[in-house]
Order: structure tokens, then sequence, then C-alpha cells
């Protein structure tokens, strides 16, 4: 399908040439003769279109053919209605939506721009040609059409799909994987907010006395202050130590009020941006462990590990730590 954004071909030809489906970009070959002349039994259509220059009649349609179930009064304006005065009741009677909303299609037009039409019929309907006007006013994206009416949930999900597509809206009720929802969330107590499914970029902060659970420590945002529990399904645990005035910290800030919840093993993988000293630097802090908590994990370091040190994780009920014990340090035992 060559659409509006790969046909060089369609805007250089002759006005009279269709807007139709073909993959033809020679302009010695494109002629008249390739263009979709009638398609019937149409339940349920979407079309992407520009409507800069008017729209055209884009799902075809002509005082050619009587047959047609779709018209157009004034198809080189853009705000001219959807459906004309010839277009079929079985049309017209059914439902008609403009990037999702439900318009009038015969008092509703186009805006200019480039929008998802989409429509639902009362009965078989039929075009006739893509890009009737002969005009050159039709400029198509994507075409879609289905000899039955979807259901309202898929028939929602072609329109956000086509409308973030072409158009990279997001349809009321969607959502693009990693959009960002919001800066920050407050999960109040007794519940929880289950990130199992997220990338890491739906949130820059969530606080409260509620619950998270996220599938990765990855996706897990921003914790400002404290959480109320944490479960994480998966994953390994990046840290990263700075330096921070006279000491050091890890980075992000881990703090649970309440119940920690982890895989019984994993690997927590600790990059030193800055050369630490000899001292115990909190990873993460909770109320309690689930079962073995981090008891089970590794510790794997990279950056600026400080030299001929000796590093490992220290765990006690409401803390994990990383030790940075200095090579000759004397340990006394009691």
């Amino acid at each position: 399908w060559v659409d509006i954004n790969t046909n060089p071909v369609y805007e250089t030809s002759t006005p009279s040439k269709y807007m139709k489906l073909t993959l033809d970009r020679d302009p010695a070959t494109y002629v008249q003769d390739t263009y979709v002349a009638t398609l019937g039994g149409l339940r349920t259509g979407f079309i992407v279109l520009d409507s800069a220059r008017g729209g055209g009649v884009p799902v075809g349609g002509s005082a050619n053919d009587v047959n047609s179930s779709f018209t157009r009064d004034t198809y080189n304006l853009s705000s001219s209605p959807v459906w004309g005065s010839g277009t079929a009741a079985l049309v017209t009677n059914g439902t008609t939506r403009l990037d999702g909303l439900r318009v009038d299609g015969r008092a509703t037009g186009f805006n200019g721009g480039v929008q998802v039409l989409s429509f639902t019929t009362t009965g078989d309907a039929q075009f006739w040609f893509l890009g009737a006007s002969r005009a050159r006013c039709e400029r198509l994206g994507e075409l879609l059409f289905f000899n039955a009416i979807l259901s309202p949930t898929n028939r929602s999900a072609v329109e956000a799909y086509l409308l973030n597509k072409w158009t990279a809206k997001t349809a009321p009720g969607y959502r693009v994987p990693g959009e960002r929802l919001a800066q920050s969330v407050t999960v109040d107590a007794g519940t929880l907010l289950d990130l199992s499914g997220a990338t890491g970029d739906e949130f820059g902060n969530v606080t409260g006395a509620g619950g998270v659970r996220a599938a990765t420590f990855d996706v897990l945002p921003a914790i400002g202050g404290s959480i109320g529990s944490l479960e994480v399904l998966g994953g390994d645990l990046a840290l990263t130590v700075v330096a921070q005035g006279d000491t050091f910290v890890a980075q992000p800030t881990l703090a649970v009020a309440g119940a920690l919840t982890v895989p019984s093993n994993g690997v927590v993988r600790v990059t030193f941006a800055d050369r630490a000293k000899a001292m115990r630097i909190p990873l993460v802090t909770y109320g309690s462990a689930t079962g073995s908590g981090l008891s089970q994990w590794t510790l794997e370091t990279s950056g600026d590990v400080p030299q001929g040190a000796t590093l490992r994780l220290v765990l006690t009920p409401t803390l994990t730590a990383l030790d940075i014990i200095a090579k000759g340090t004397l340990i006394l035992v009691q």
C-alpha cells in the first residue's frame, strides 16, 4: 500500500488520476486502470486521511453510480460534512467517529489535518472508487474494512492504534507503553499499585502507606520517602554509590516501611561512581523481609571500586547494606 507519506508519483501525476491501492511508483505505468473500483459488504471501516486539500471523498462514492453508499457534497472543503446529502441511510444511521470520538457525520467535517475516520453501518455498504473526486483532494494513509461489526473493545483498539501510529496522539483510555502517566503518585494505606506490567517511565516517583508490586527493581519509580510494602517479582537490583558531602550513599533510595518481598536469589549490582571510604552503606531499608529476603543474593561491583578493600552484603532484620572493609582492618569478635 502506497500511502500519503510514500507515494511521490501520486503527488506529481495528473489530477484526473485516482488515489488508489497500488504499489506502482513509476509515473510511466501509474495508470488509472489500477484503482479499486468497488468493494461491497462493508459494515465497519477505518480510514486515515489528511484533509489539507479538503479531504475529497475518502471512501469513494459519486453521482455516476447510484449504488454507492458514500458521498460528500463539497469534497475540496475540509469543513464540509463527512457524509454528503446522497449518502445511504445505512451509513448515516450508523455510527461515525473522528479520532475515536462519536460525531454526526451529516453535520461534522474534517479539521484540515490528519485524522482517523471510522464508521459502523446498519447494513451492507459499498464504495465506488477510492479518490472519487478525481481532483487529488484525497490524501489517504491507511484503510481497514470489515464485513462485520466489530465489538466496542476491538473497534476502539483499532482507532487507538491508528491514532497513535499516524498522529502520535493517545486515545482516551489507552496509553503507549512507557508513557508518563503522572509525575508522582501516592499509594494510600490498604491499596496496591501494581506495576507488574510497567516499563519504568509511567510515574516519576511513588510514596505512601500502601503497597507496590513491580516486575523488577528497574521499573520501580523513585521512592519519595518510603512506601508501605514492596514486592518485586524478578530481576536484579542495580545501585550506584555516589559521594554526598563527607559520606557516600547508594542510589536510588529504597525505603520500605513494611514488608519487602523479593525472589529467593538474584544479583545486587553496585556501581561506584565515586571511590568510597571504608564504611557501611545502606542499600535497602524495610520493616521486615519475607522469607530469606536478600540473604541468598550475590554481590557484583564495578566502577571506581575501593582498591584492596573487601566488599560484602550485610543483612539485619530491617536492613541490607554494603560493608566496605579496608585492607588491614582489625576485626574484634567478642
